[in-house]
């Protein structure tokens, strides 16, 4: 909570608990560790990418998803696109729908549908609350509004008003656009 600004900063309780848990070997404990570090949410407000790095090193290798994200935006901060994807995929491999889906930007705007598509699917998958919904809306605009020839996907407005209401559902706005072009089609 103090992390993301809910609450007031107190770095000693924080560092309270979070130590705690780090004795009793979470591993999450470890990659919100490495956050403080790459984030500066530290006492002075100093960062320290090295640390933030081993942090989430030593996470990943306990197959922590989220610590291979973290891995994919410090490689992109520092202009790695492929150590990025390598990690995002990784973490896809995971089940983590987040990376799936930015798995699923990268093949479509290097025009890779078909792994596009893969990934955007692979983003709607796994229990609710892990699903990512803009996966919905991607595949709702790229893939069912009007179809793929290349992938022998046919456009069907029935499920692409399906998705986009889904993605709506929780909070993409810019759903609202798709569902508005198949109200204007049909």
């Amino acid at each position: 909570m103090i992390m993301k600004g809910t609450v007031q900063e107190d770095y000693e309780v924080m560092n309270k608990y979070l130590n705690k848990a780090l004795e009793l070997g979470s591993v999450p404990a470890l990659n919100m560790k490495g956050n403080i570090y790459y984030y500066g949410k530290t006492v002075d407000g100093s960062k320290d990418l090295e640390l933030a790095r081993k942090c989430y090193e030593e996470a990943a290798s306990q197959g922590y998803a989220y610590a291979y994200n973290n891995l994919a935006l410090m490689a992109l901060d520092e202009n790695d696109e492929e150590s990025a994807i390598k990690y995002y995929k990784r973490s896809a491999d995971l089940g983590e729908a987040w990376s799936a889906n930015r798995l699923g930007e990268y093949y479509r705007k290097n025009n890779d549908l078909k792994t596009a598509y893969y990934y955007y699917l692979e983003s709607i998958k796994g229990p609710y609350f892990e699903k990512y919904f803009w996966g919905y809306y991607n595949l709702s605009k790229y893939y069912y509004l009007d179809g793929v020839k290349e992938l022998n996907i046919k456009k069907d407005l029935a499920k692409a008003k399906e998705f986009a209401a889904i993605a709506l559902e929780h909070g993409i706005e810019e759903a609202q656009e798709i569902l508005d072009i198949i109200e204007k089609s049909i």
